[in-house]
């Protein structure tokens, strides 16, 4: 039964229902003649005739009640009613007493009341007509001509009683059509929902439903196609919906006395899982009592999809916030809330925990020389080495770069950190093979600890970033627990960072200069330029001192500049008195070599000083050259074609390709002075000197060793083939005006 039917079969075909009218308009007819012959033969002492009478009445008003079942009343009777009603008064009037009228006048009286189904028209209606009967008997049988009167103004009161009520009948009608109309624009709107609706009773049985419903049923599984339960049209099964996976809303709205909402998985005519909301109301009846529920059904399937893909993404989002992409390992954003929730743990149980900074020793080199995939490799490889030797409680995570930090909980002893700081960096040292590359890393970690060296996550990253420089300082490959002096020393770098940029604007920087010997004639070849800061507190200041400062603040670029604008000034001097002070070699830094006008500097440094191209020799450390290469290339050809010489400082420590070497205007290759400060009894120092020497032979080079200090080094190299010198053993770094002594003692 669907939603807004009632127990009424409305005709369509305007014929069959004039039909009908009619055969009830004939049934009304019989039944007003059946009563008023009843009531003549009774009268004139006709029993049986009576009573023959009253049985065609009960059969004829029993079919008029069955065609009236099947029929709407309104529509149908209201305005036939009037019709008979009036045609039975004047039937009666050919009676011959004015009693027997009155009593016909009662009967159609009280079965136009039935149908009215009124009670209070029915009373008004039975009064009036037991006052026309009165004053009937009081005609006839008392023989009152008033009484005649009384009566026929009664029977003009009847009819006017029929015409209001005829009246008050099409208005019923009208109202009725209205509300049909109604019913049926809803039962529209209801059937056009996409959204399956069922009216419910608590027995489980669906009294309605709208025709989304009729699309979802599989009739295979229904038991009694008359008694439709919601359980078979939902969830094809035999039996409610139980347990928290399928709650029932017709259960808990009953319970509750209110709206109720579920979300249930249904299967389809296909067998396929959909997720659908239900929405339970209660349904009352006319006195207010919860009867059943109002259900609707909505297929969420699509939302729930896109909000499980929502969730997948924003999980996705969550870890890419939180994790390093190249490593998987927690990002500093997550290691600090890994710390504040160590914090917590250590003082409810009053234990410590320690905070390792690790960084990678020159993986910058790596990355330079081999390129960026082979460095993300190694970064990888660290992380599967850090991950298979820590304990799963244990939090490792990437900061940037090349820097690490771990947090191990439940410490008791600082030997044992000890241990594991040299387990950390036993197991980083161990080769590597990347890409064909055996490689080796080192690694200097700081050490701070809770709660001594701090009690918030801030504190205890700073302590141990600064534990971690010291140890870089103290010869990288090592590890340093913080120190309350190592804040001391870092509020000092701050301070020394204040007072390079104090020095840069009060001239307080010294160009000093260190000779270069030829070792096998003892004449001077050049010089190189050194930097120094003359503070006016400290006095002079080595370049150990400040320029790892000047590097990492960015002012090393002017202070750079700087020197070579004073020396080149100072070589252009010395010329133009007529001394000859040799080669200038001048340092580039790394800021200096990737900077687009750099090329248009030393052109622009050249016209200023007026110092010839040819008498300068520019200085570049082999690590500089691996970094962006072709670039390297391509500037030092623009230095070469303005005819200045190149020189490849500290060679031998770096990881500089031949194939990139050959392809460099390099003129000089300098021996780093780690390799001769052994010479001549350490054998890889000789081996690789000598291996130094025999390259830059190879390759038309001139060679130069730093960092001589004594006649078994000097002697060790001219036998090698390496007679340029650099060092103590010919003179330490000095002013321009000692310099200048020591020239004219050469020249004597």
């Amino acid at each position: 039964m669907k939603i807004f039917e009632t127990d009424y079969s409305f005709e369509n075909d305007e014929l069959a229902a004039t039909r009908t009218k009619l055969l009830i308009a004939l049934l009304l007819f019989f039944i007003f003649n059946l009563s008023v012959f009843a009531i003549i033969r009774f009268s004139s002492g006709n029993i049986l005739g009576g009573v023959a009478d009253l049985v065609g009445l009960l059969i004829v008003s029993w079919l008029l009640n069955r065609l009236k079942t099947r029929s709407d009343y309104y529509v149908f009777t209201s305005r036939l009613l009037l019709a008979v009603t009036l045609i039975v008064i004047f039937t009666t009037t050919y009676l011959e007493h004015a009693f027997s009228r009155g009593i016909a006048w009662s009967l159609a009286a009280i079965i136009f009341a039935f149908y009215l189904r009124d009670r209070k028209e029915g009373l008004i209606w039975s009064l009036l007509m037991l006052a026309i009967v009165t004053v009937s008997y009081f005609t006839v049988v008392k023989k009152i001509v008033l009484f005649d009167y009384l009566s026929f103004l009664f029977s003009i009161l009847t009819v006017s009683m029929v015409i209001y009520a005829y009246e008050h009948i099409k208005e019923k009608a009208q109202k009725s059509r209205i509300k049909q109309e109604e019913q049926e624009f809803l039962k529209n709107v209801i059937d056009s929902a996409v959204d399956p609706i069922m009216v419910i009773d608590r027995d489980y049985n669906v009294t309605m439903h709208n025709d989304a419903v009729e699309k979802q049923i599989d009739w295979s599984c229904i038991a009694d196609r008359e008694n439709l339960k919601c359980y078979e049209i939902s969830h094809h099964r035999s039996t409610p919906c139980d347990g928290t996976d399928h709650p029932c809303p017709l259960r808990e709205v009953l319970e509750t006395q209110e709206h109720a909402s579920a979300l249930h998985i249904h299967q389809d005519k296909r067998g396929v899982s959909q997720y659908v909301e239900l929405s339970a109301s209660p349904h009352r009846d006319g006195k207010g009592d919860i009867v059943g529920i109002i259900e609707i059904a909505r297929d969420i399937t699509d939302r729930i999809e896109v909000e499980n893909q929502l969730e997948v993404e924003q999980v996705k989002l969550t870890h890419l916030a939180n994790h390093d992409p190249l490593t998987n390992l927690p990002n500093r954003l997550l290691f600090h809330d890994r710390v504040e929730q160590a914090i917590k743990r250590s003082q409810r149980n009053f234990s410590q925990f320690v905070v390792f900074f690790i960084n990678l020793d020159r993986f910058k080199a790596i990355n330079d020389s081999l390129g960026h995939i082979v460095g993300d490799k190694v970064l990888q490889e660290v992380t599967a080495r850090l991950k298979y030797n820590m304990r799963e409680a244990d939090t490792i995570a990437r900061l940037g770069g090349d820097e690490f930090a771990l947090i191990i909980e439940s410490t008791q002893h600082l030997e044992d950190v000890r241990n594991l700081a040299e387990k950390v960096q036993s197991v980083l040292s161990e080769s590597m093979v990347i890409a064909g590359h055996e490689l080796y890393v080192t690694s200097s970690i700081g050490i701070s600890l809770f709660p001594n060296d701090g009690d918030a996550p801030e504190m205890l990253f700073r302590h141990a970033d600064t534990a971690v420089h010291r140890a870089k300082e103290e010869g990288k490959n090592n590890y340093c627990f913080y120190t309350s002096d190592m804040t001391e020393q870092a509020f000092e770098r701050v301070l020394m960072e204040s007072s390079l940029r104090r020095a840069l604007e009060n001239d307080e920087f010294r160009v000093f200069y260190q000779p270069q010997i030829d070792a096998a004639t003892q004449k001077l070849i050049g010089k190189e330029a050194l930097v120094r800061w003359e503070h006016p507190e400290l006095g002079l200041v080595g370049p150990d001192k400040f320029l790892t400062i000047a590097e990492e603040s960015g002012l090393i670029t002017e202070i750079d500049h700087w020197v070579m604008l004073h020396a080149c000034r100072q070589q252009n001097e010395w010329h133009k008195r007529g001394i000859n002070p040799g080669n200038l070699a001048l340092n580039l830094s790394m800021k200096q070599l990737h900077q687009e006008d750099l090329l248009a500097h030393i052109q622009k440094l050249i016209t200023e000083s007026g110092c010839v191209s040819h008498h300068l020799e520019m200085e570049i450390t082999e690590s500089q050259i691996m970094h962006k290469p072709e670039q390297v290339i391509r500037v030092l050809n623009q230095i070469s074609d303005l005819g200045i010489s190149v020189a490849v400082d500290d060679f031998g420590t770096g990881y500089s390709s031949l194939a990139y070497l050959k392809r460099l205007p390099v003129n000089k290759l300098k021996i780093d002075q780690s390799f001769v400060r052994d010479l001549p009894d350490d054998e890889e120092d000789i081996a690789i000197t000598r291996a130094i020497v025999a390259l830059a032979k190879s390759l038309k080079l001139k060679v130069i060793a730093e960092g001589v200090e004594n006649e078994e080094q000097k002697e060790f190299l001219l036998r090698e083939g390496c007679s340029n010198i650099q060092g103590y053993l010919y003179g330490k770094p000095m002013p321009a005006d000692e310099f200048e002594g020591y020239l004219k003692q050469q020249e004597e």
